[in-house]
């Protein structure tokens, strides 16, 4: 157990170090996040921001192999805070989210749908296998705009 804390203090202090602005920006060239069949060579960072809802996202590394950082901090309920790893299937993030809730680890499967301008996250049936849950079919996603993750500056 004090292994999942030591983890979850370090996601934590990553997400603040490397957190993203709350005031949404607008990407320059450099910045903009990679379309479909571009690779992600440095750190993008997204936010979704409500009044009482927040998501953020911090993704490195090529599409091949993705990892980072994603925390939601919903009105309400226990804060989530983990770390991702996983690959694009072209417009599409399929990533392990690792997270701690109440200081229980779990394993989740998150999809997330990349556009020029933004990541949203996919939504679908799941069940457990191998000790964590997973879709049950990724043509089955939907990907609405309730949480909608637009570009941020990352510091």
């Amino acid at each position: 157990m004090c292994k999942g804390w030591i983890t979850m203090a370090l996601a934590l202090l990553l997400v603040l170090a490397q957190g993203c602005n709350n005031a949404p920006e607008k990407a320059t060239a450099e910045e903009k996040p990679a379309v479909a069949g571009d690779s992600l060579q440095s750190k993008k960072c997204y936010a979704h921001l409500s009044a009482t809802d927040t998501i953020t996202l911090v993704l490195n590394g090529p599409d091949s192999l993705v990892k980072g950082v994603l925390v939601y901090a919903f009105s309400g309920k226990d804060r989530n805070v983990g770390t991702i790893a996983g690959k694009f299937n072209h417009d599409t993030l399929f990533a392990d989210y690792t997270f701690y809730s109440e200081g229980v680890e779990s394993v989740r499967e998150v999809a997330f749908l990349r556009t020029d301008s933004s990541m949203t996250e996919g939504f679908g049936p799941v069940t457990e296998k191998d000790k964590k849950m997973v879709f049950t079919n990724h043509q089955e996603l939907t990907f609405g705009n309730q949480f909608f993750l637009s570009p941020q500056n990352c510091r």
